[in-house]
């Protein structure tokens, strides 16, 4: 049977991280604040994370990052590694050097054992073409229909996506979306989420008109209500939330930063669908430019 949401997550645990330089000029969630001892307060953060999932019935699966070479990003796994149904890991071609040294060989053969992985997907050879797709950054998968979304971007570029989606058999959806600065959204899931009987998308980051109907339209005819978020709510994460499950039902996992920015009648109307449990990360959100969803890669 088809799931949107799962009760298991894998994440790692970072040995270095910090700000990012080679990917700070396309994520203008960043920034280089002067911020004491950032490391230790993301790993304050990571582990109440994990605590916090797995009071709520989450089987959290989490690796610790090699000390070198030196990763500022690894805390978000879900940009190089994916796992569907029928034991099958999903690789992905990153376009920043410093983060393609996440895929570490050691680790993914640990990770194909673990998890009993069948197959494997490897998309890096795309980087070498400088076509990227940064996992469930550039994708927002809709398992229960088998699509996918993606706005274009230096990150998330068409043929890479085309190609993973029919490999998957997913339909895929592609469109161009821009913040207020009208520049391009580095990564779809800042501005878009899915879950089963809802979507949280920002519409007015995509500018053609007739791209922004049939997404939403697309959405819709799924059965989902469309809860739309404003650009000043997108920059508070409000978009990067993952819905999970246990079993008493599903659970939409979102930033502190993003709860205080949804206005109360769209927490009001997420809580008819879902219940809320709310993260502190500013660290992570801050200095490496990334909320919750951007920490966990599912496995189904």
């Amino acid at each position: 049977m088809l799931k949107q949401s799962t009760d298991k997550v894998f994440m790692v645990k970072p040995s270095n991280f910090g700000f990012n330089l080679e990917t700070a000029e396309t994520n203008h969630f960043q920034n280089n604040f002067e911020i004491e001892n950032p490391h230790e307060k993301a790993i304050s953060e990571f582990n109440q994370v994990v605590d916090q999932l797995t009071s709520l019935g989450i089987k959290v699966f989490f690796e610790v990052d090699s000390a070198s070479p030196i990763k500022p990003d690894a805390i978000f796994p879900n940009n190089w590694v994916s796992f569907h149904p029928s034991q099958k890991m999903v690789i992905y071609p990153m376009q920043s050097p410093n983060r393609r040294i996440e895929k570490q060989n050691e680790l993914i053969q640990k990770l194909k054992k673990k998890y009993q992985i069948n197959s494997v997907l490897d998309l890096s050879f795309f980087e070498n073409q400088n076509q990227f797709l940064e996992g469930t950054g550039s994708i927002v998968f809709d398992h229960l229909n088998k699509s996918a979304y993606g706005c274009l971007s230096s990150r998330t570029h068409d043929e890479s996506f085309e190609f993973l989606c029919e490999k998957l058999g997913y339909q895929p959806h592609l469109f161009s979306a821009i913040d207020s600065f009208q520049r391009p959204i580095y990564h779809t899931n800042v501005m878009m989420m899915i879950g089963t009987s809802f979507a949280v998308i920002c519409a007015e980051s995509i500018p053609n008109k007739k791209e922004r109907t049939r997404v939403i339209e697309r959405l819709k005819a799924k059965g989902r209500e469309i809860i739309e978020i404003s650009f000043n709510q997108l920059n508070s994460f409000c978009g990067n939330m993952l819905e999970l499950e246990n079993s008493e039902g599903k659970i939409l996992c979102m930033s502190e930063t993003a709860f205080n920015a949804f206005a109360k009648h769209q927490i009001d109307t997420l809580s008819k669908f879902i219940s809320i449990e709310t993260f502190s990360i500013p660290t992570v959100e801050k200095i490496g430019g990334g909320g919750i969803r951007c920490m966990m890669a599912e496995i189904f």
